[in-house]
């Protein structure tokens, strides 16, 4: 998924909905021209928002599946998902850490599930593991 257009655009909101497959994740999106975006995202597995403020701007959008070549750099998402936080350069990660980040990429080649991660220029970081992912004009 291409989402390069969402570049310095502004989330307004984050809601966690319980559905009938599980927990889903609606991101509501203001782009340039004042159009609203919903990306939502299905059945998800792991989720962490940190940073939400009145002003909340993406400076991009990183989306991973199992094809994604940039396995090093999944991990260490993975890592700050079950951390809140970077690890420290000096920190050794644990071994139920390891085994964790294993079994989500594991998940991800076997069971299609992807990892989105959403950057701030300021305000809402948002990382997440779903079965998939949708975005949609409303």
């Amino acid at each position: 998924m291409n989402f390069d257009f969402l570049v310095e655009t502004v989330i307004q909101s984050v809601a966690v909905t319980q559905t009938e497959h599980g927990q889903d994740v609606l991101i509501t999106i203001l782009d340039h021209e004042a159009n609203t975006w919903i990306l939502t995202a299905i059945s998800v597995d792991d989720f962490i928002l940190n940073w939400m403020c009145q002003i909340n701007i993406i400076e991009c959008v990183n989306f991973f599946d199992a094809e994604s070549p940039d396995i090093e750099y999944i991990q260490d998402t993975l890592l700050y998902l079950i951390r809140s936080r970077d690890p420290k350069e000096d920190e050794d990660i644990k071994e139920w850490e390891t085994k964790f980040v294993a079994q989500r990429v594991q998940k991800m080649k076997e069971s299609g599930y992807v990892l989105l991660e959403i950057e701030p220029v300021a305000g809402a970081y948002i990382v997440l593991l779903a079965e998939k992912i949708l975005l949609e004009k409303v």
